[in-house]
């Protein structure tokens, strides 16, 4: 479609406006390039591609988990967090794994999404995680170990 399109134009105001249309209208044959979009440049454009690639639920989780793999730290980094937003438990096992990523910013964002997903599954990782050699890291954790006693509680 001439929407999909406008995902590689050059101006980042133009691929927002793509980005947030293709998840109203959930157009399935979108979600490679909305998932191609975690990796933008612009942060307002990952930002949309989280909240659009959320509304499509389930289906997106597993190119979710291939770009929390595979794609640049911006792209992990928002993979993270579009998969804290779907709330389902399929995610938590490459999220875990994640937590090991080179970057700190990913881990942060791993943390939050496990916080996020309630992931009692992840008890044991996030407590490894207070000891991470960055300390936003190790506040991350914290708080996903509240978040997940809170939901037990």
């Amino acid at each position: 479609s001439r929407l999909i399109e406008k995902l590689n134009d050059p101006h980042w105001q133009i691929r927002q406006a793509a980005v947030e249309q293709l998840g109203k209208i959930k157009d399935e044959s979108a979600i490679p390039g909305l998932l191609n979009a975690l990796a933008d440049s612009d942060s307002d454009v990952r930002d949309a591609a989280i909240n659009s690639l959320a509304q499509f639920g389930k289906q997106v989780i597993p190119g979710l988990i291939e770009t929390l793999q595979h794609a640049n730290q911006n792209g992990r980094i928002a993979a993270a967090k579009a998969l804290g937003q779907i709330q389902d438990q399929a995610a938590v096992t490459a999220l875990i794994d994640a937590l090991e990523d080179v970057s700190a910013w990913v881990r942060v964002a791993v943390a939050e999404a496990l916080g996020n997903l309630h992931a009692t599954d992840a008890v044991d990782a996030l407590t490894e995680a207070l000891e991470d050699t960055d300390d936003r890291v190790q506040q991350a954790a914290a708080n996903a170990l509240k978040q997940i006693g809170k939901k037990d509680g």
